[in-house]
């Protein structure tokens, strides 16, 4: 999966760097005690898997990137890594990234603020953009993020169904794809196109249900918090209500998960062959079970 994704930012390479560049300039014009910390977190080891895809959308639409793109995405990605700093609070877990988490090596107190600064940066990002109806749809995408993290935690141990699984990953990890998607329409003043639209809830929603099956599987590279021992239910553990043997909760899992990916480029089935239609192709089936 690595070496795919590694090819696919290489070839956007100049993009990237001008996105973590400006994350860069931003922290160190905003000096404070964690800096040290926020070069870690944010540059070793970070997917930059929302600026990929967004910078792909670009290219799919045709659209030029201009600053105003630049700081959405910028914006977008500090706000993906504020909710994992308060995520890995929520969850106990130990590492993120190969690394302790920062509640871990500084207390769960410095551990929120640091998550709470990284989103005044976002902030700060979506100011400089000149259409403002970004800000709201970005900030409604957050109060979606912190509600299925809300309703996640107070449902903790208590079994759930499909469905509200569904609607809780499309809250927690839709909610700023889509909203980056849209937000590249109001920046270009032009009608959201609502195919693409569905198709990034339906990459993100690939996206989360990998992740998921990974850490029943133990391969979760990122954190080393367990879903069932923290009592959250995702699609392996509910499917584990009916199915006993893991490797048949495996093969329904993938299964799932691959007829989800089918459906999101029959979504895009319509759009003529391009660099950009391959790469998002290539991008998805890195999911795949």
């Amino acid at each position: 999966m690595n070496k795919i994704l590694n090819t696919l930012k290489k070839s956007r390479y100049s993009e990237l760097e001008i996105i973590d560049n400006k994350i860069l300039s931003f922290l160190n014009s905003n000096e404070n005690e964690l800096n040290s910390y926020y070069k870690k977190f944010l540059f070793d080891g970070a997917k930059r898997l929302r600026p990929l895809f967004v910078l792909l959308v670009c290219e799919l639409e045709e659209f030029e990137i201009n600053d105003d793109i630049y700081n959405l995405i910028c914006a977008v990605e500090l706000i993906h890594n504020a909710s994992l700093i308060h995520d890995d609070i929520l969850d106990e877990a130990l590492t993120r990234r190969n690394k302790e988490c920062i509640h871990i090596t500084k207390g769960n107190k410095i551990a929120v603020l640091a998550g709470d600064y990284l989103l005044t940066e976002a902030m700060d990002f979506l100011s400089e953009i000149k259409n403002k109806k970004v800000y709201k749809t970005i900030a409604n995408a957050a109060k979606d993020m912190t509600k299925s993290e809300i309703k996640s935690l107070l449902n903790r141990f208590n079994r759930i169904n499909l469905e509200d699984y569904l609607l809780i990953s499309k809250e927690k990890t839709s909610s700023l794809f889509v909203a980056a998607v849209k937000s590249l329409y109001e920046i270009k003043g032009i009608k959201e196109n609502q195919t693409l639209i569905d198709f990034s809830e339906k990459f993100s929603l690939c996206f989360q249900l990998k992740d998921d099956i990974n850490n029943f599987l133990n391969k979760d590279e990122n954190k080393c918090a367990k879903d069932n021992l923290q009592g959250v239910y995702t699609l392996p553990l509910i499917l584990r209500e009916n199915i006993k043997n893991n490797y048949d909760i495996i093969q329904k899992s993938n299964e799932f998960l691959n007829n989800l990916i089918n459906e999101a480029k029959k979504l895009l089935a319509g759009y003529k062959d391009s660099k950009a239609k391959e790469d998002i192709f290539s991008l998805i089936e890195l999911f795949k079970g």
